[in-house]
């Protein structure tokens, strides 16, 4: 008897341990906003209360692949740890974060799209994985402010000037011969640089050839890459070495596609080589950093964050009555972005 009713206190005691710890992963969970787009997640918000957060890795089943367009605007977290899955950091993505000091990314991230950590006044340096091969303008823009009195010559008005006091203090970390060198040459930034790399020169032999294609068949098939070797060979930036990579040396070598076809050496085309399609994000290269919108864009920015808040929350059955709201906040934005284009074809 004594056995028996020792066995259910037991049993009891587990269950009364369990509980609370499913329930608390289930809460953390649930604090994490997010849309499915081609069957990925992309992370849209995030309503809990922690200052210290590590982005899951998936959501509801689905692997999660970017951080939305301001998903963290203004938030009040301290440090953040991304995952490998994430392939793309949206515009906006920390917008105003002004506590957050501390960013872990790692191999795998690919894109870190325009104003992503724009205003983040904590944060004083960042290292960037070699996967990273497309960074947006003013990415790590951490000072700005707005004040009034520039002409919009195409509305006939005056309208806000958002300017830049350029940190040049600010440290951007990764391999020397990455689009993180390139960019922090560009905007004149630190750079503390480590190992040199050339993405598809597997051996650092000066010249992309079919010795570097017999190195990662080896290690496809069992073989063996030092971490420099596995870097350069990472040609789609997915953070491994697998048959695309592979793929990608061969199509190089053998003149189906040019050196910067190849997403790793993507950021080294040559200005007047790019699409017309990506041509108004590069107009200020060589330019004064400084980047006019009008008021209404900035309030249309504010209005697209709060659309897409209650888009997101509609998805998840909270409100059935808000949708209209995120299409109109997305037409006032897009306006605001095509004005502002207009704009810059001016300068």
């Amino acid at each position: 008897m004594k056995k028996i009713v020792a066995l259910l206190l037991a049993l009891m005691l587990g269950l009364s341990c369990a509980v609370p710890a499913f329930a608390s992963d289930d809460a953390s969970m649930s604090d994490w906003l997010y849309t499915v787009k081609n069957g990925e997640a992309v992370v849209t918000g995030y309503t809990g209360s922690d200052t210290e957060l590590a982005v899951p890795s998936s959501l509801g089943g689905h692997t999660v692949t970017e951080i939305g367009t301001a998903a963290f605007y203004r938030s009040k977290i301290e440090k953040l740890s991304i995952p490998s899955t994430v392939r793309k950091i949206g515009w906006w993505a920390f917008y105003g974060s002004s506590r957050l000091s501390e960013v872990k990314l790692v191999r795998g991230l690919g894109t870190i799209s325009f104003g992503a950590f724009l205003n983040c006044t904590s944060l004083r340096e960042i290292e960037l994985p070699p996967t990273v091969y497309s960074i947006g303008s003013d990415a790590f823009a951490v000072n700005c402010r707005t004040r009034t009195g520039i002409p919009d010559i195409l509305n006939d008005r005056r309208v806000g000037e958002q300017y830049y006091c350029v940190n040049t203090s600010f440290v951007i970390k990764g391999c020397i011969g990455t689009a993180a060198e390139k960019y922090a040459a560009d905007k004149k930034l630190v750079f503390s640089g480590s190992d040199t790399l050339t993405f598809g020169d597997v051996n650092s032999d000066g010249s992309i050839n079919s010795k570097d294609i017999i190195l990662v068949e080896n290690y496809i098939n069992g073989g063996r890459l030092s971490t420099p070797e596995k870097f350069n060979s990472d040609l789609d930036c997915d953070g491994s070495v697998g048959e695309s990579d592979l793929e990608l040396l061969r199509s190089y070598i053998s003149g189906k596609i040019s050196l910067y076809d190849i997403p790793a050496n993507s950021f080294r085309m040559p200005e007047h080589s790019r699409s017309e399609g990506h041509r108004h994000r590069h107009l200020r290269q060589g330019l004064p950093l400084l980047l006019l919108l009008p008021r209404r864009e900035v309030l249309d920015g504010l209005h697209y964050q709060r659309g897409r808040r209650h888009y997101s929350c509609q998805n998840q059955g909270k409100s059935a009555q808000l949708g209209h709201k995120y299409s109109g906040a997305c037409a006032h934005y897009a306006r605001g972005l095509r004005r502002y284009s207009a704009r810059r074809r001016f300068q």
